[in-house]
């Protein structure tokens, strides 16, 4: 695991001291840094947890991340991670209505590429994406929302429209969006270490979560209309996918697809009268994930189809059959 060396040393651990926090041996500390063995999903989840990561990230399988194996995000400031995809400040979104922006924390290379994506918005092509650190995914309407701010962490707090959220000034790692999830619907923590869960029933009682609570801060998915209203929706984690996935690539569909099929529910909003969308990360991330997966599969699978064909012409004709051989014969 390359990326485990390089957060340990941009983080200034020694092996020993890592291995004092996962309560385990430099020994196996070196070994999964050189790949000679893996850590267990607890082991993963303590590490994501350390270094404001995901285990997706730690795994190089972060559907998000920018091109390159060494590309990690994480919620730990840009200048000490030694990366443009640490925690460098936040995005400010005024919506329509509101008498404040909503704050967003972001990494230093998504500051640049939303700055530069503001920049090239036109009137026919209105829209931009955003992923934040903590836990949305965003889809603007650069000439519908109010206000859009890009403010440095060493620069001055804005002066009558600065309010942060539970986790708007650098966000949680990502495994603790997932672990709050799954304590409020009941599902087991056996892949986590006492640690982890020790520091989730931390955050559960400090932030005073319920369900209803959880699931509104980490599942909703929010919607300003340019008229000031906000509906709130649960969507699918594929049509989140795919709406993102239409604004990024610029596709001019009238509407914008946030239908919650298992229920029943297919919802349908005009894309002209919405300045924000406001998604759940970790769960759209998922979508893109398995859809990636469904394509790698598919690709190998043709590679796959195609080698056997080309074999098979490479080989030439096969040994007559036995009804050739008796038509052979009877000559």
């Amino acid at each position: 695991m390359d990326s485990l060396k390089k957060l340990r040393l941009a983080h200034g651990f020694t092996q020993d001291r890592l291995a004092e926090m996962l309560e385990t041996t430099q020994q196996t500390i070196a070994r999964w840094e050189t790949g000679k063995s893996e850590p267990s999903i607890a082991a993963l989840r303590d590490l994501a947890l350390i270094f404001g990561t995901s285990v997706d990230d730690l795994l190089g399988r972060n559907p998000f991340a920018a091109t390159g194996k060494d590309s990690i995000t994480t919620n730990r400031y840009h200048l000490f991670a030694r990366s443009d995809e640490g925690f460098w400040g936040h995005l400010g979104i005024r919506s329509p209505g509101a008498s404040k922006s909503t704050w967003y924390p972001i990494t230093l290379r998504e500051a640049n590429r939303i700055s530069g994506a503001i920049s090239s918005a036109t009137r026919d092509a209105p829209w931009i994406v955003a992923t934040t650190l903590n836990n949305r995914a965003l889809l603007i309407n650069v000439e519908s929302v109010r206000q859009i701010s890009i403010l440095d962490d060493n620069a001055d707090e804005v002066a009558d429209d600065w309010e942060l959220g539970w986790d708007s000034y650098q966000g949680h790692s990502p495994e603790v969006y997932r672990a709050l999830e799954d304590h409020f619907l009941g599902f087991g923590d056996d892949d986590s270490s006492e640690a982890f869960k020790g520091a989730i029933e931390d955050l559960i009682e400090q932030e005073e979560l319920d369900q209803d609570k959880c699931f509104k801060l980490i599942l909703t998915t929010r919607v300003h209309y340019d008229d000031g209203t906000l509906r709130e929706l649960h969507v699918d984690d594929e049509a989140s996918w795919s709406a993102f996935c239409e604004i990024e690539q610029e596709n001019d569909t009238l509407t914008l697809d946030l239908s919650d099929r298992e229920s029943g529910l297919d919802v349908f909003i005009a894309r002209s009268q919405v300045a924000l969308v406001d998604m759940p990360l970790h769960r759209m991330s998922d979508a893109a994930k398995s859809e990636l997966e469904t394509c790698e599969s598919e690709k190998a699978q043709a590679i796959a189809v195609g080698a056997v064909s080309k074999a098979r012409q490479k080989a030439g004709p096969g040994r007559p059959s036995k009804s050739d051989n008796k038509k052979l014969g009877s000559d």
